[in-house]
This record gives C-alpha cells, sequence and structure tokens, in this order.
C-alpha cells in the first residue's frame, strides 16, 4: 500500500516563524523604547541638575558679592582711620623731634636762615631780627659774628617779642624778610594732612 503524501504545511511553519520574529522585535523596539526613555531620563535629569546648580551658583555669586560690598566698605573705613592714626602719628613725632631739636639749639634755625640771607644783603641799610624774649643776648652775639662775617655788621637791630616760642624768629628788611612760626607750621601741615585724607586731621597745638 502506497503512502499517500502528506501536503507541506508551509503556512503554519512560515506562522511559527512570523511570530517568533514579531516577537523578537517586540523585545527589540521594547528594549530601544527602554533605552531611549533612560536616555532620556539621563538628559533630564542632567538639566534639571545643570539649571539647579546654575541657580545655586548665581545666588552663591549675589552672596559674595554683598560680602564683598561690606568688605570693601569696611576696608575703605579702615584704610581712612590708619591714614588719619598715622597723620597724627607723623605730627606727634615731628613735633617731637622739633621739639628736641629747639630745646638743644634754640637760635640754630635763626642762624641758618641769617647766615643766607647775610649774603643777599650787603646793600640794604639795615635789617631787623625779632626772637623771643629770654634769647635777645644770645641772639645778639651769634647775629653780631655772622654780620660781620658777611660784611653786614653794624646794620642788625635785634628786638624781643614775648609772644614767640623758642626756635620762632623774624628776620625783616626793607624789601623783604623771612621768619619761622612753629604754631603756623603745624597748622598747615595739619591743613595740608586734612586734605590727603578726607578727614577733619590732627590739630595743631
Amino acid at each position: 500500500m502506497t503512502a499517500q503524501p502528506q501536503k507541506f504545511v508551509f503556512d503554519e511553519e512560515f506562522d511559527r516563524r512570523s511570530g517568533a520574529s514579531r516577537r523578537q522585535g517586540d523585545q527589540q523596539r521594547l528594549e530601544q523604547a527602554e533605552q531611549e526613555g533612560y536616555a532620556r531620563g539621563l538628559l533630564d535629569g542632567r538639566r534639571e541638575a545643570e539649571q539647579e546648580a546654575a541657580m545655586r551658583l548665581a545666588a552663591a555669586m549675589e552672596t559674595v558679592a554683598a560680602q564683598a560690598s561690606v568688605l570693601l566698605s569696611r576696608f575703605d573705613a579702615e584704610r581712612s582711620r590708619l591714614e588719619q592714626d598715622a597723620a597724627a602719628l607723623g605730627m606727634a613725632f615731628a613735633r617731637k623731634l622739633a621739639g628736641t631739636l629747639v630745646a638743644a639749639a634754640p637760635l640754630g634755625p635763626l642762624e641758618e636762615a641769617a647766615s643766607d640771607c647775610f649774603r643777599a644783603l650787603v646793600g640794604t641799610p639795615h635789617a631787623v631780627v625779632s626772637v623771643p624774649d629770654g634769647l635777645i643776648d644770645a641772639a645778639k652775639t651769634m647775629l653780631d659774628r655772622l654780620a660781620l662775617e658777611r660784611g653786614f655788621a653794624g646794620r642788625l637791630v635785634v628786638l624781643g617779642d614775648p609772644d614767640m616760642a623758642d626756635g620762632d624768629f623774624r628776620l625783616e628788611w626793607a624789601d623783604g624778610g623771612v621768619a619761622r612760626n612753629a604754631h603756623a607750621i603745624d597748622t598747615l601741615i595739619a591743613a595740608a594732612i586734612a586734605r590727603h585724607t578726607g578727614s577733619p586731621g590732627p590739630e595743631a597745638a
């Protein structure tokens, strides 16, 4: 007995392969969708993190700027105070040094000025010198010696001034004069310091 030939079940076999292919394709698409979703999630998370970091940085910069402004303001105030303190210290030191020099040689400034002036006053009829009352005799002795050396002998008058401090003097002649006044010098220095520091400055003694 001859066996009956069987039909080729192409459709059934094809359907099984097609179903497997669809499942594989679906699985791939699912995996791809998951990967894309994961990537989008990472991108969104990164963007949020960057935005948050930018906001934090901006806030930090504002804080730093505000603190810097306060520090600069304090620095300016401190610098101004230090300049005023330095000016006051400089004035005090200058007065101390000047006082020490004057105490050691109260006629020193006058002798220096007279030595220079007498050279230029050869043709001048006479000159008048004012000094503190207590220094009249010493000043006359010193000035007479200088006048003799400079060809100005016999044309010098020395007077006393009760309002003058040690170290101060006035040397006057017909066409001019020269003077030293410690109080006036202090006032000028104090005014210069006040202009420089923008403050009232140390008071002149």
